[in-house]
């Protein structure tokens, strides 16, 4: 008699947080978690606890889902938390439990993950998985994590169709390679560099692009909302750089398609200038980057530089 099993370890989960202090949360739950209760009993284990074992994730492991999450949500007034108390004191309306776990065996089909929509903004289901054992990597796992809260949030597939709108795959991804390679965090990003919320074609239809950035922050979300612009998108607003040190830097958050951050500076003689204009990212050639920047310079009478 041969009995061999799968043992996944607990790791001390760190505690993070994004935007503290937000009342929207997305919680990263690593370390394990009995679902009772929900729609997922009745409807997949007739009605039993389902028993989820902890991901087996390393802090670092952990450290990485988290900050590529984060990003994803960065335009938003959520916080992408690992610290379960956090969760705990939202209102049931403002929150998602999403659980990373190799057990999946009491679903019935292959999977790297599965959410019940429109749930964000609800009482019930406030849970959804990432199958750990499907995925492959963290950064995987990241993606999957953003895609299900997506489901959440109301959003539906992005998926592909022929020239006759007939649907060739019911998830899109992507395309490109190497640093500029993307890939619609509602379609699948696995091995793409840049997952972004896009407004292309859904699975409701070839001729319906889904707003993602629209629908995040509609009513049915409960209060879901862009962050507050912290730089102006004109001459008039914008942000004063300091370079009379002969150096600056300054951060931003490009939030939706029309953001603009608009920065000025006062030079008094001719001067040389270098601007480098960094996104997120996450290593070396802009790795998980979600922001491909355009960048213009102008004078003071508005012409444009460069």
């Amino acid at each position: 008699l041969l009995l061999t099993a799968s043992v996944y370890t607990k790791a001390q989960v760190p505690i993070l947080n994004r935007l503290p202090g937000a009342q929207h949360i997305i919680y990263l739950d690593f370390d394990g978690y009995t679902v009772s209760g929900t729609s997922w009993n009745t409807s997949f284990n007739s009605g039993l606890a389902i028993n989820c074992a902890s991901s087996g994730y390393s802090s670092a492991q952990i450290n990485t889902v988290f900050n590529l999450m984060a990003e994803d949500y960065r335009p938003f007034n959520i916080n992408v938390t690992t610290d379960s108390t956090v969760f705990i004191a939202a209102p049931i309306r403002q929150k998602m439990r999403v659980l990373f776990t190799p057990t999946s065996s009491w679903y019935p089909s292959p999977a790297g993950g599965v959410a019940y929509l429109n749930t964000f903004g609800g009482i019930s289901n406030k849970v959804c998985f990432v199958f750990v054992n499907a995925i492959g990597n963290a950064s995987n796992a990241a993606a999957a994590g953003s895609h299900e809260a997506g489901h959440t949030l109301t959003l539906n597939h992005h998926s592909t169709y022929d020239g006759t709108c007939t649907k060739t795959n019911e998830y899109n991804y992507g395309g490109g390679s190497g640093e500029i390679s993307w890939a619609p965090i509602m379609g699948v990003g696995y091995g793409k560099n840049m997952t972004i919320w896009s407004e292309i074609a859904s699975n409701v239809g070839c001729n319906y692009a889904q707003n993602d950035l629209l629908q995040i922050v509609s009513i049915a979300n409960q209060g879901v909302a862009y962050r507050a612009d912290e730089h102006g998108n004109n001459n008039v607003t914008a942000s004063t750089l300091d370079v009379s040190t002969g150096s600056f830097s300054d951060s931003g958050i490009i939030s939706q398609s029309s953001d603009t951050d608009v920065f000025k500076m006062n030079v008094a003689d001719t001067s040389f200038l270098s601007v480098n204009a960094v996104p997120w990212n996450y290593g070396p050639s802009n790795e998980k980057a979600n922001l491909d920047i355009s960048l213009i310079i102008k004078n003071a009478a508005g012409d444009i530089i460069r």
